[in-house]
């Protein structure tokens, strides 16, 4: 996120992941605050949001390895000019291609 020029999100995010606290009610009554260190879990509202912007980030790479000749994708059909690098559906990255040699 801060190679995408999102500081302050990143920030945000970190707070919510680390600094985040919480108390139990026992008969009605809270016990003290402890710190929660778990992280996030694929149940977490943020998880999506935050996969999401890794795949983008993905994406970007992705993209600039073809563009500067590291990476060759893969020609689709023998008459269109279609090339696959990578292929994302809503959780899933496959990447396909070869490194040029030479």
């Amino acid at each position: 996120m801060v190679k995408m020029n999102f500081p302050l999100l990143c920030k945000w995010v970190l707070e919510c992941v680390t600094i985040a606290t919480a108390s139990v009610l026992v008969n009605e009554s809270s016990t003290n605050e402890f710190k929660m260190e778990t992280g996030l879990h694929q149940e977490d509202p943020l998880s999506p949001f935050l996969f999401r912007l890794a795949a983008e980030g993905l994406n970007l790479m992705m993209n600039a390895l073809v563009e500067n000749g590291l990476l060759t994708a893969f020609g689709v059909g023998a008459q269109t000019n279609v090339f696959v690098s990578h292929l994302e559906f809503t959780d899933d990255t496959l990447s396909v291609g070869g490194q040029k040699l030479g």
